[in-house]
């Protein structure tokens, strides 16, 4: 839909889209103040469709995608790489890996290299058997073979859990200056 053929309405969606309010838009708009008929003039379906189409268009350009979020960094790349500024580079060419998923995070459980020679789910249980709190109490196979089905369970829930996450396009986040002010002096708590 392009700019509606009313240039008074044009104004006045285009008002609405600015967040005035409906009353205001309409004075905007050259309209005398009416708020009956700043109320009605919001409902036409008109209007409605091309404030939609606006709302659509601005969501469309600000979004953030992981392939906007590669040209980013590709070009933040290429402006330190042309300033001898090759720290910054490489934080940018790490970046890219992250984002398209060729790094990952690795994260322990347990005490570093607890689970170093597990190779299945049944060494993983295994090994929490042998916590210490667990250790001397009676554990059956039953009881083994219980920990093993909730080990699967739980592995296929969390990748279809992350899956899931991983299928939402990437946005951007302002993080609280508390938070962001803990992570950077390396205690994310």
């Amino acid at each position: 839909m392009s700019p509606l053929s009313n240039l008074r309405w044009e104004r006045f969606v285009q008002g609405l889209f600015e967040g005035k309010p409906a009353s205001a838009a309409y004075e905007d708009a050259g309209y005398t103040f009416n708020e009956g008929n700043a109320i009605r003039l919001k409902g036409n379906e008109k209007v409605q469709a091309r404030l939609l189409e606006l709302q659509e268009a601005a969501a469309r350009s600000s979004e953030v995608t992981v392939q906007s979020l590669l040209d980013e960094l590709e070009q933040a790349r290429s402006r330190a790489h042309s300033l001898d500024q090759l720290s910054a580079a490489t934080t940018a060419i790490m970046g890219t890996a992250k984002l398209a998923g060729l790094l990952r995070d690795k994260v322990e459980i347990g005490a570093a290299g607890d689970f170093d020679a597990c190779e299945t789910v049944e060494a993983v249980a295994e090994e929490l058997l042998e916590e210490p709190q667990i250790r001397f109490r009676p554990v059956n196979e039953e009881d083994r073979q219980g920990l093993v089905d909730l080990l699967q369970q739980h592995g296929e829930e969390v990748q279809q859990y992350l899956a899931a996450i991983n299928a939402r396009p990437v946005t951007v986040s302002v993080v609280h200056d508390a938070r962001r002010q803990r992570l950077l002096n390396g205690n994310g708590r």
